[in-house]
């Protein structure tokens, strides 16, 4: 799997969840929820069936937004997902470290990639689906990855290290904490609720549960994806 997509070493994370009951709870589309639009600028939402992120087009974020993607400004696409400070890094995840994550996490990273490959390419046999989003949306959303960054006594991003298997890899150190409660899918349901989209966080744990809220927003791509088989 390429380092852009989603990690699948997060799986024993929703699997903890799953044990603990934390998963029953199926979260769908809220009623009178809008339907795609075909107006405003495309964001796409990754699913491996376990972990999510978000991606952007760089160009598309608004001037004086998100300063930490300055490091992959020359690649067409950004890419970043949230969640735990040691098991997200982590090369290799083992049950210690997943359940250190879900209850003695030490905090939260954020993982920021570039690419220039097509969509549909990079994310071969994953769920992608695009949405639109305005231009006041767009700038919510980016403002709220901004947030997420942890920052230095001088304002700056703190750097974890690089993904050796893609030089435009990078994980920063980020707020808030990773725990049971407050996954990396909650976190992508957060930065998609700051746009105005109908996604609710509260009930939003595992992928399934986010794309659940995520489909009927938007339109999927052709990745060779089938809904409920995971890759």
């Amino acid at each position: 799997m390429p380092a852009a997509r989603p990690r699948p070493g997060l799986r024993p994370l929703v699997v903890l969840l799953a044990w603990l009951g934390l998963a029953a709870c199926v979260a769908g589309p809220s009623p009178g929820s809008p339907g795609p639009t075909e107006t405003g600028t495309a964001i796409h939402v990754v699913s491996n069936g376990w972990h999510t992120e978000v991606v952007m087009e760089g160009m598309t974020v608004p001037a004086g937004r998100w300063p930490q993607r300055e490091p992959f400004r020359d690649r067409r696409y950004v890419e970043v997902g949230w969640g735990d400070r040691d098991a997200y890094p982590a090369a290799r995840l083992t049950p210690a470290l997943a359940l250190r994550a879900a209850f003695l996490s030490r905090g939260s990273a954020l993982r920021v990639s570039g690419f220039d490959e097509p969509i549909a390419e990079r994310f071969r046999g994953i769920e992608v689906v695009e949405l639109r989003l305005s231009a006041s949306g767009l700038d919510a959303l980016a403002g709220f990855i901004e947030a997420s960054h942890a920052a230095d006594a001088d304002g700056r991003p703190v750097r974890i290290g690089a993904d050796g298997s893609d030089a435009l890899v990078v994980f920063y150190v980020g707020r808030d904490r990773f725990h049971v409660l407050n996954t990396c899918n909650s976190w992508t349901a957060r930065a998609l609720r700051a746009t105005g989209l109908p996604v609710w966080p509260a009930l939003t744990l595992t992928a399934h549960q986010l794309m659940l809220q995520v489909r009927p927003l938007g339109r999927p791509i052709s990745t060779d994806f089938k809904v409920g088989v995971r890759p």
